[in-house]
């Protein structure tokens, strides 16, 4: 899903820039840990439509030692960002992420909840050579999780690589990978979480997002569009979200 403006691409334009966070291969079987790093394209236009995507400053530095950890997980990339901006761009990975996915991807899942997006966070890896978001999940129903709980809690935060990043000069750029999109603050959701990160073997407790679908209305809308003909964009497309909440309940059985 590259977005469908006037955009000039050139040759230059054109980087082998992939992170190792980039997402799935074809043939993992949802295997999140032997990723092929694979092509990104850099390129410019308005990034005033992406207000779903959540910004940070290029100045930013973590403030607490536990953000510090966090944010290097995603030092892997190979950079998706550089230091200077002189235009605004779009930095896109092509990665395979959904190859395996099906719409319903309970296997590759260890917490799968019903919940509000409460809010969402931009933040840099630590060499600030690529951009991820934190997503702030208020618990309506839970449909599975793998441990027990260790705090009365109702909230979850996930992480999805992406964001936009604002430099001194004003330019931006908004990095994200093809065919994902970003929740928004305020909607309803069911959430397919994991705790594999790309090129991570490490246990940890935190949380990366694979897929969803929005509830609006009663009506089910795929969070994701890597395909037309992909299971996650047509599968429950326009469909009642008691049929979703249903296969889903009778999947987990």
């Amino acid at each position: 899903m590259l977005v469908k403006n006037s955009l000039l691409i050139s040759a230059a334009t054109i980087t082998v820039a992939a992170g190792a966070f980039l997402g799935l291969t074809e043939g993992s079987s949802g295997a999140l840990s032997n990723v092929v790093p694979t092509p990104t394209i850099a390129k410019q236009l308005p990034l005033d439509k992406r207000r779903d995507f959540p910004v940070t400053d290029y100045s930013n530095q973590p403030s607490r030692p536990e953000d510090t950890k966090r944010d290097e997980k995603y030092d892997m990339s190979l950079g998706a960002l550089t230091p200077e901006l002189s235009k605004d761009v779009e930095t896109v990975s092509t990665a395979h992420w959904a190859s395996n996915l099906t719409a319903l991807p309970v296997d590759e899942s260890d917490i799968i909840v019903l919940g509000k997006v409460l809010g969402t966070s931009a933040h840099l890896s630590s060499r600030k050579d690529t951009v991820y978001t934190q997503i702030v999940i208020e618990i309506e129903r839970e449909f599975r999780r793998d441990r027990p709980h260790k705090l009365v809690s109702t909230r979850l935060v996930a992480e999805r690589e992406g964001g936009i990043v604002r430099y001194r000069s004003g330019f931006k750029a908004w990095y994200h990978v093809i065919g994902q999109n970003m929740p928004v603050v305020g909607n309803r959701y069911v959430l397919f979480l994991s705790r594999k990160f790309p090129f991570l073997d490490v246990p940890g407790d935190d949380l990366y997002l694979l897929t969803g679908y929005e509830l609006k209305d009663g009506i089910v809308f795929p969070l994701d569009s890597p395909g037309e003909s992909h299971p996650l964009t047509t599968e429950y497309r326009g469909l009642a979200e008691s049929h979703l909440l249903s296969d889903l309940t009778n999947r987990l059985r």
